[in-house]
């Protein structure tokens, strides 16, 4: 099965949204500590640090053209330092599991895109499972809370309507960065050397930004080193295994459905939580996963050769 770009495609897609689910676990409190911005301007550097020496490792530079390197870059900007960034500043005021469920709109924000600029036509089974998928997931996000597994992630922390728009922000940026990546992947760039191009861009806007407005991006808290391992952690799963792992998986499959199983990260959180905080999620949760599990299964049934 692996064999077909297709299925490799979302083997590596769900690679990724597995590590996606991993990380919001651990991200959260250093998240909160450190502030939305701080946090993702430390976890960008450790990435850039880690992923540095993977691609010195896998050899993946000497493939990669002038245009690649270019529009990884951009993709890195908009992808990871608007999106992401925006992404944890609305998971500072909503918390991980309301920022979660405006950041799915990406998947169908990128499907859209992916049609206009790309030229991907997809099949009406297709099409179905993605909003199988999408409905399921924010099925899931929506039904992820009751009141016996009430925890401080899920109190706003600031103005609900802000953090609203930085989520739907967020959304867009991944979107528009899965878009301006794709040729570049299609065209055979290593998966572990464009992840480090686009860190390695996000880190210099980061960097900017900090020189910049040092008051607006400075620490909320203090680096202790309790916070910097769950930092690092964060990068190495979310951004070294996840982001690569996304890449690999545009460079076999189409930009929509790809970025759709990627948002499943969601629905694979359901029963991490679990073991997190000992209660099971809401029903109206786990029947978004089995909505989720069904869209994924008419994708796969439905792609490749």
């Amino acid at each position: 099965m692996l064999s077909d770009p297709a299925h490799l495609a979302a083997f590596f897609a769900l690679a990724a949204a597995f590590c996606w689910s991993i990380s919001p676990l651990i991200a959260a409190g250093a998240n909160s500590w450190l502030g939305g911005i701080g946090f993702s301007r430390i976890r960008t550097y450790c990435a850039v640090g880690i992923l540095a020496f993977m691609s010195l490792w896998t050899g993946g530079w000497s493939a990669l053209q002038g245009w690649q390197i270019r529009d990884l870059a951009l993709s890195g900007l908009i992808g990871v330092f608007i999106g992401d960034t925006l992404l944890f500043a609305s998971m500072a005021i909503l918390g991980p599991r309301r920022s979660g469920l405006l950041f799915s709109t990406h998947a169908a924000m990128t499907a859209a895109l992916a049609g206009i600029f790309l030229g991907e036509r997809l099949t009406a089974p297709v099409w179905a499972g993605i909003a199988l998928v999408t409905g399921g997931v924010m099925l899931a996000t929506f039904y992820g809370k009751s009141r016996d597994n009430a925890h401080a992630w899920e109190a706003n922390a600031g103005a609900v309507g802000l953090g609203v728009i930085l989520g739907l922000l967020s959304a867009l940026g991944q979107a528009v960065g899965a878009a301006v990546v794709k040729p570049a992947m299609d065209a055979g760039a290593d998966p572990v050397a464009g992840s480090t191009i686009r860190m390695a861009a996000s880190a210099a806007c980061h960097l900017a930004a900090f020189l910049i407005w040092p008051k607006f991006t400075a620490l909320r808290n203090p680096l202790t080193p309790k916070i910097f391992v769950r930092v690092l952690l964060v990068a190495l799963i979310a951004m070294c295994l996840g982001m690569t792992f996304f890449l690999e998986a545009l460079a076999h499959g189409e930009a929509g459905w790809v970025s759709v199983l990627s948002t499943l990260s969601t629905i694979l959180i359901l029963p991490l939580l679990w073991i997190f905080f000992r209660r099971p999620p809401p029903s109206g949760a786990w029947v978004g996963a089995g909505i989720g599990a069904a869209g994924t299964a008419l994708i796969l049934l439905n792609v490749g050769g």
